[in-house]
């Protein structure tokens, strides 16, 4: 834990976000070993569909079967041509749109059009190239290199319990959001690691009226340290709407014993975690080049699942909207200035200084130094 006042070094120089040498050195040894989450169960509501996703400049392929949700490269083992350009669709059997050949549930070519033209044919050799997917909650996460260690153990007992609580079996899928980024993936990242931006960028109308109602109190709830810091996560503690006598009658309502604590958790190098009440959400942002970058988000509610109460599955419907509404303009204040964010880092030559409230953003510096200097 570092003093609330104390001032720390910024870590990363600025050509750490906009040098194309530095970009390819955080591919190969921070983001291409890792796990990233790229989709949830609820993507895949029915057995055949299937998403395809661009991830760290490879495109990738996952189809639901009666086997479960595989994943695989998005290329055919004819001649290389993606199996599918869209972005989702439902197929029975995955087939490549080009010559139309077929591929079971594991990824091996069950159907080739004219196979008599192929002899000597090996089915089993031909076949998708599979990628690694695992799943905790209801989240599901890819890793690109076959050598790094399983999820969990990629990710830690804090991080893995984190996800297997908030993201389990009894929350229900509210939204799910995709934002594009003018900016290098880790400047989205550091924006949400530190509350020193607020009163300049956030200027809604509840912003403007705390009295209203007060997002958050600055402080953690009893018993919780404001701050946690380790090798592989950093979060923070507070409570949200605590002051708001409205808030938490509405939220007592809904649920008995609902909590106004909120924890927000950032799993190295790329996660985002949120959790308070009813609501948890989850954030991944990634490169898809060296000043470009994009968010994946996924928002859960502990309200209206099946088997609840009739009026609060009624209510379910205005909640999700209202949610992803609330989160959608958060980003849209915050992403005003990550452009000039951008373009500073570019431009400069000097290296940044970071104060006793971005402690959250050294901590992610300090884990990508030592992780690109031991690599």
């Amino acid at each position: 834990m570092l003093d609330h006042g104390q001032a720390l070094p910024h870590l990363l120089p600025p050509s750490a976000y906009a040098s194309e040498e530095h970009h390819q050195l955080e591919l190969a040894q921070v983001l291409r070993p890792s796990w990233h989450c790229i989709a949830s169960l609820a993507d895949f509501a029915n057995p055949g569909d299937y998403r395809t996703v661009d991830l760290l400049g490879r495109s990738l392929i996952l189809h639901r079967t009666s086997r479960g949700i595989r994943a695989f490269v998005n290329a055919c083992a004819h001649r290389h041509t993606q199996v599918s350009s869209l972005p989702c669709g439902n197929e029975r059997r995955l087939r490549c749109q080009y010559h139309g050949w077929e591929y079971d549930a594991e990824g091996v070519a069950c159907v080739i059009p004219d196979a008599g033209c192929f002899m000597p044919l090996d089915y089993q050799a031909l076949r998708l190239e599979p990628v690694r997917l695992e799943q905790l909650g209801q989240l599901l996460f890819v890793c690109l290199e076959p050598a790094s260690p399983p999820l969990r153990e990629s990710l830690g007992a804090r991080a893995t319990a984190a996800l297997e609580a908030w993201f389990g079996p009894g929350l229900r899928q509210a939204a799910a959001i995709g934002l594009d980024h003018d900016c290098n993936w880790k400047i989205p990242i550091e924006n949400s690691l530190e509350d020193y931006h607020v009163k300049m960028l956030h200027d809604n109308f509840i912003a403007r009226h705390p009295k209203l109602f007060r997002l958050f109190q600055g402080r953690p709830p009893e018993g919780k340290p404001r701050y946690e810091i380790d090798d592989n996560f950093s979060s923070v503690h507070d409570e949200f709407g605590a002051s708001s006598a409205g808030y938490r009658f509405a939220l007592e309502a809904l649920r008995k014993q609902s909590s106004v604590a909120f924890e927000h958790l950032h799993v190295f190098p790329s996660m985002l975690l949120g959790k308070t009440g009813l609501v948890t959400f989850f954030q991944s942002v990634l490169p898809t080049s060296v000043n470009r970058s994009r968010s994946l988000v996924r928002i859960f509610l502990d309200l209206g699942q099946a088997g609840t109460p009739l009026h609060e599955r009624g209510l379910a419907p205005l909640a999700d909207r209202l949610v992803a509404a609330m989160f959608r303009a958060l980003m849209r204040e915050d992403e005003r200035v990550f452009p000039a964010a951008q373009s500073g880092m570019r431009d400069s030559t000097r290296n940044g200084l970071l104060g006793g409230r971005e402690q959250r953003v050294y901590a992610f510096h300090r884990y990508l130094t030592s992780a690109l200097t031991s690599a």
